[in-house]
């Protein structure tokens, strides 16, 4: 009995901890949140927390989304994993008549119509089991199914089934059914709690003592509940947490003293980015997981939507943070774009403790903590391009030198570009020690390479922070013909490596 009773507890404990981190957005500067309910009425279905927009923001797909609503589904252990029959169980749910997949379909056709609109999340600290279908469908990105998979061969025996168990008559109708449907998989109540409290102190809110059992955030909304009070603004949310003397002096977050702009190409980590931004880029549409949907994409939609961006939202006379939660080419692009607009546009990276602008100094300390390594790989192949391999937070000279061998027989050397026994996720310093290295290695590359490579193509293959990324496409403008590559995270493959953009890029830079 009383372990059924903590698990009751906890779960509901669970729930209210996604309904603060949920809430906290009202308060970030820029948030486009104006409404988080929790144990919604007027919702049957997904009704745990649901989050409401005051202007649309875009889904992973590039849709308009006005409201998310979400399902949470707390285990006390990990005795089990999520699988696609899970989802056609009542028992999963713990309910007798009606599984996940019918809750949602009837919440698509109450809020979703064509799919389009809302989205609806399982929100679980189950992990999916690798070996089951649903490993393939779910997006490591956004948790969306992905439909190209739903459309495979090898899931006609799932689509089959969940049509039945749903009463639908085509693969189209289930298309709709599930395209405003979400996975995501958290961890252990006592990390989501961790989460929550550097939310909560990021907006000005007190985040609960650790010396102490009770914690008033959870207890406030389990006794606002109590009261019949489920629907939060921001200013209600500040009128009760001010009267339980939750608020930090000041109450509200710090306002930046520039702009801030993103730029977003996949989701993880970045789900809320644009409660942060003044203007958002969103080009997580474009990718499947981290991998580019089509190659020509990157030429065709990813640099000219780069480019307008920031051609639209820069101006000289302004000061301008810039958050990218993108792939390393991306990052590259952005400082390539503004490399001759003179605007001050600051890179935010993300370091192992926090986000950090790295800004350099008008006057920089000589004393640079170390800088690269170079070392010339010669003989791989007939032409006269050249390779490089930049090594700053994992060394991937071994593996460039093997795809280099296999796909690029234009290349007749290879630079293995390193910072030697500093490589690390904090390689790099910080803003003056990243533009030292960008500039040391744009002038290594201007030196040291014949008159006939530098005719030729640069190949670049990088393992480094974006801010340092940024730094050295702002710079790049003297070095020819590029081209960029990204790394296919998450594959067997060390020598998984894909063209991405190519400059100069045909058209006119940003003046």
């Amino acid at each position: 009995m009383a372990g059924s009773v903590t698990a009751i507890h906890n779960g509901f404990d669970y729930q209210a901890v996604w309904f603060w981190i949920q809430a906290t957005r009202l308060f970030q500067p820029s948030s486009k949140v104006y409404k988080v309910v929790f144990e919604a009425n007027q919702c049957k279905s997904f009704d745990d927390v649901v989050v409401y927009y005051q202007q649309e923001v875009v889904d992973e797909r590039n849709n308009p989304c006005k409201a998310d609503y979400y399902q949470v589904k707390f285990h006390v252990d990990h005795s089990n994993m999520l699988r696609w029959k899970a989802l056609i169980d009542p028992g999963f749910i713990n309910a007798e008549k009606f599984s996940l997949l019918q809750k949602l379909q009837l919440a698509q056709k109450q809020y979703a119509t064509n799919g389009l609109g809302a989205r609806f999340y399982l929100i679980t600290n189950w992990f999916i089991d690798p070996k089951d279908f649903l490993a393939e469908l779910v997006s490591n990105d956004g948790g969306e199914i992905r439909i190209s998979v739903l459309r495979s061969k090898r899931m006609q025996a799932l689509r089959d089934c969940w049509k039945k168990h749903l009463g639908l008559a085509s693969d189209e109708e289930l298309e709709r059914v599930l395209l405003p449907f979400r996975i995501h998989i958290t961890s252990t109540l006592n990390n989501e709690r961790s989460t929550l409290n550097s939310h909560l102190a990021s907006v000005g809110l007190q985040p609960p003592d650790p010396s102490r059992v009770v914690s008033p955030f959870e207890d406030l909304i389990r006794k606002c509940l109590e009261r019949g009070e489920n629907e939060f603004t921001k200013d209600r949310i500040y009128e009760i947490c001010s009267r339980e003397g939750l608020l930090i002096s000041p109450a509200q977050p710090p306002q930046n003293d520039a702009i801030l702009l993103g730029i977003r190409s996949r989701m993880n980590w970045a789900e809320y980015l644009e409660d942060k931004t003044s203007h958002l880029l969103c080009l997580v549409p474009h990718f499947d997981n981290r991998l580019i949907r089509d190659a020509d994409l990157w030429e065709r939609a990813i640099y000219p939507e780069l480019e307008v961006f920031l051609r639209n939202n820069v101006r000289n006379e302004e000061k301008y943070y810039l958050q990218m939660e993108a792939h390393s080419s991306i990052a590259f692009s952005a400082g390539y774009c503004l490399a001759k607009s003179g605007a001050d546009v600051i890179p935010l990276q993300n370091t192992h403790s926090n986000l950090q602008a790295w800004k350099p100094s008008t006057h920089p300390s000589p004393d640079i903590p170390y800088g690269w390594d170079f070392l010339s790989v010669e003989g791989l192949g007939s032409g006269n391009d050249v390779a490089i391999a930049i090594s700053a937070t994992y060394n991937i000279t071994s593996d460039v030198i093997a795809y280099t061998r296999n796909s690029l027989p234009q290349v007749s050397r290879l630079v293995a570009c390193s910072l030697g026994e500093h490589v690390g996720n904090a390689s790099i310093r910080g803003a003056d020690h990243a533009l030292s290295l960008a500039v040391s290695l744009v002038s290594w590359l201007r030196t040291n390479r014949t008159y006939e490579e530098r005719c030729q193509n640069l190949h670049i293959f990088a393992a480094a922070p974006n801010g340092f990324l940024f730094f050295f496409g702002k710079l790049a403008l003297g070095l020819g013909q590029i081209q960029l590559y990204e790394f296919e995270f998450g594959g067997v493959n060390p020598t998984a490596y894909h063209p991405s953009l190519a400059f100069p890029p045909g058209r006119n830079l940003i003046k």
